[in-house]
């Protein structure tokens, strides 16, 4: 898992780094104190390696959709998939919305 904000790699798509580390910044200072620890919680991403996706869609299949490993079947393991990628494109684009507005 990486920290929002600090892989030099997004440059490309997500314009200059030093750009968006500005604003970044700039929106960190408009938090009050009520609102910081939900910063700090959301500032890092979603794994990316094998296991991060196998670990998350099991954990969809065990507490979205209430399934034990005695339990699950087909149609589940479906629906874990689409909610694992659904939750690595909603991080996705509230990174770009940020990023726009």
């Amino acid at each position: 898992m990486g920290k929002r904000g600090t892989e030099s790699n997004n440059s490309d798509s997500l314009g200059s780094d030093s750009g968006y580390m500005r604003d970044l910044q700039r929106h960190k200072t408009m938090l009050d104190s009520k609102h910081k620890k939900l910063w700090e919680l959301m500032n890092t991403y979603l794994g990316h390696d094998e296991r991060s996706i196998q670990k998350q869609i099991v954990e969809h299949m065990e507490y979205t959709y209430a399934r034990s490993r005695f339990t699950y079947n087909a149609t589940t393991i479906c629906l874990a998939v689409a909610s694992s990628l659904k939750d690595r494109l909603t991080e996705c684009f509230n990174d770009t919305a940020q990023l726009s507005i």
